[in-house]
């Protein structure tokens, strides 16, 4: 016999042509094939319990024989959910999987192309394979591997239903000595029978509600009257109070055995038989109130509790008190009691009035008086809390006097506020600043500053240009409170001056004295990216630089910058090549003089130099070549000096 050493990794499922299980008692659940060297068995499951097996019998019909040959009869009983083993033979069988076969036969010692058939008194009950077909190559060939029956379906009869088995695969339990670690193990006691709710359980195995998957053995009992994990008794375990019934039951009060759906009815205020109703048969009067609902006069129609008191000397609404509503100041007292005023709910025999001690208008609660006329001297509060002192009583106005005026419990402060006397917005950064600034309590004032000053007495030292922020705080003391600060922003302006940096025939290069924040303009007119500190004049103009440091701003005198002498393109002969140019500018003179180049300068249409190359003053050279790699694409100007001249030309980088 041939064999392929690998497994089908899908197991081939069926199930859409399974048919029903059908009343009987036992059925053919799976069969296994492994190798003659491991075990063959076959599983057998008990729907229902079975007191007498051997009204059973396991055939087989082998090498595609039309008639059952070999029969073995099965002995003791099972029970419903019980799976029946057979192996052909023992010792294998419990290597294999573990555990002692029911029952071992040479009857299972078929291969995976054999026909199995259950009997049941001599006459078929159930069947896997066609019986005189050879398996080989069938459908249902599980030769090496196993096949199992789908959950709900069989018995089938004499008549085998592909449909309602599960198939390993040809070879899948080739070279496995153990089902636990097989790559596909036989699927073993896994089939269920009948299971409607898909719960795990079918009626046959105990199942005492097949339309609910929340009721099956084994389920958690809840309290909610229903038999969940079908052990005959409902809600076991939530009848607190023993009395028969929990509240799943409608049990009202699981706390009192007195109290359930079955008690007797008695009148003390409860529900005792759970029917909604209170003490129903024990309201003697009528009024729908019963003694233990707090009737307080069960004989008397009109009083009950809730009902409305009438000045007749009775508890009409049974809350304790006669003839409540009738003290028309509210006072708890009437003009029979001593209310010698019934309209005004203050005074009473039982009003407090309290000394006014210092003459504020506020009582001492420490002496009082009761009766309904104000005594002389004493008025109907006790708020003060300085009862001698006129100055203190609640509301009282703060003062500097470290008294807590208005017995709030805190010691007043008096509010303070600061002036400063004003600062000019914009200041240049020679000279100082005096601050001038006091508070209204007199207390000194502390200063923070930013910016670039220092302050000194009083006085602010500017140590440059930028913004100055200065703040005067006052913190208040004992008897002041903590004054408002007062801020005060200025800018100290940059002061810019341009100096004549290197001076040529046909050049100039002006400098700023700030090496930051410039501007340049030529005739008041602002030159496009001319920031840096110096600029070179190609031009004769009037020359400015604007300075901006620290949002602050300075523009400069006007600088006249006059060229001598100005060499144009036409009266020498230069050329330069290639142009446009990428990497390396070739510069050829002729007809100039002896001197040769002496110095290049490259500026870009900003007017600032961007590369400078000097010749050795003994190297009079007429050709040069520089690398202008590193330069941005644009236009640029080369500036030649030979000797006392300058030449002037564009090119363009590209």
């Amino acid at each position: 016999m041939s064999r392929f050493f690998h497994l089908l990794s899908v197991i081939i499922l069926l199930s859409w042509y399974a048919t029903p299980v059908k009343s009987q008692d036992l059925i053919i659940s799976g069969v296994m094939d492994g190798d003659i060297s491991i075990i063959r068995s076959i599983e057998l499951y008990a729907v229902n319990d079975i007191p007498d097996l051997s009204i059973y019998s396991v055939r087989s019909a082998m090498n595609g024989s039309s008639t059952f040959s070999l029969d073995f009869p099965l002995s003791g009983s099972a029970l419903a959910g019980d799976y029946i083993h057979i192996g052909h033979d023992a010792v294998k069988f419990d290597d294999f999987f573990g555990f002692t076969a029911d029952f071992a036969d040479e009857v299972v010692s078929v291969t995976g192309e054999d026909v199995l058939g259950l009997f049941k008194n001599g006459v078929i009950v159930d069947v896997f394979g066609e019986l005189g077909v050879d398996g080989t190559g069938e459908p249902w060939e599980y030769k090496d591997g196993w096949a199992y029956r789908v959950d709900g379906t069989g018995p089938d009869g004499d008549t085998f239903v592909l449909g309602n088995w599960a198939f390993s695969g040809v070879n899948a339990l080739v070279d496995e000595s153990l089902n636990a670690t097989a790559i596909t193990p036989f699927p073993i006691k896994t089939y269920i029978a009948v299971d409607i709710d898909g719960d795990g359980y079918s009626t046959g195995q105990g199942d005492c509600n097949d339309f609910n998957d929340s009721i099956y053995p084994g389920a958690t009992e809840v309290n909610d009257g229903i038999d969940n994990n079908c052990d005959g008794n409902i809600d076991e375990g939530f009848d607190t109070d023993g009395d028969g019934y929990s509240t799943g039951q409608g049990d009202c009060n699981d706390l009192n055995d007195s109290i359930n759906p079955g008690a007797t009815e008695v009148n003390d205020g409860i529900d005792n038989n759970c029917d909604g109703n209170i003490d129903e048969g024990f309201d003697n009067d009528g009024d729908g109130f019963s003694p233990a609902q707090g009737d307080c006069n069960d004989s008397n129609a009109a009083a009950y509790p809730g009902a409305t008191e009438v000045n007749d000397g009775l508890d009409n609404n049974c809350n304790g008190v006669v003839d409540e509503g009738f003290d028309a100041d509210g006072d708890g007292y009437s003009t029979g009691q001593g209310d010698c005023n019934d309209v005004d709910p203050y005074l009473n025999p039982d009003t407090i009035w309290y000394a006014d001690e210092d003459g504020d208008g506020f009582g001492n609660p420490n002496n009082s008086s009761n009766g309904c006329v104000q005594p002389t001297g004493y008025v109907a509060n006790n708020l003060d809390c300085k009862p001698l002192d006129p100055d203190v009583y609640p509301g009282a106005p703060a003062q500097p006097d470290g008294k807590d005026n208005d017995c709030d419990g805190i010691v007043d402060k008096v509010p303070q506020s600061i002036t400063m006397d004003p600062i000019p917005d914009q200041v240049d950064e020679r000279g100082s600043v005096t601050i001038v600034a006091s508070s209204t309590s007199g207390l000194d004032l502390n200063y923070s500053i930013a910016g670039p000053v220092n302050l000194f007495n009083g006085i602010l030292i500017l140590t440059g240009p930028g913004t100055v922020t200065i703040t005067a705080s006052q913190a208040g003391d004992n008897r002041y409170l903590p004054a408002d600060r007062v801020t005060v922003t200025f800018c100290v302006n940059p002061l810019p001056l341009i100096s004549l940096f290197e001076e040529g025939t046909s050049f100039l290069t002006l400098q700023s004295n700030y090496d930051t924040g410039n501007q340049w303009y030529v005739n008041d007119s602002h030159i496009n990216g001319a920031n840096e500190q110096q600029y070179i004049v190609s031009e004769s103009g009037d020359y400015m630089v604007k300075v901006s440091i620290g949002g602050c701003t300075g523009v400069s005198d006007m600088f006249n910058a006059v060229l001598t002498h100005v060499e144009t393109e036409v009266n020498k002969s230069i050329s330069l090549f290639p142009n446009p140019v990428h990497q390396y500018l070739n510069i050829e003179l002729s007809n100039i003089n002896n001197t040769g180049i002496s110095e290049v300068f490259v500026i870009n249409s900003n007017g600032s130099t961007v590369m400078r190359k000097s010749m050795n003053q003994n190297s009079y050279m007429n050709t040069l070549i520089i690398d202008v790699s590193q330069l941005k694409p644009g236009i640029y100007y080369l500036l030649i000096k030979t000797g006392d001249e300058v030449i002037r030309k564009r090119f363009s980088k590209q």
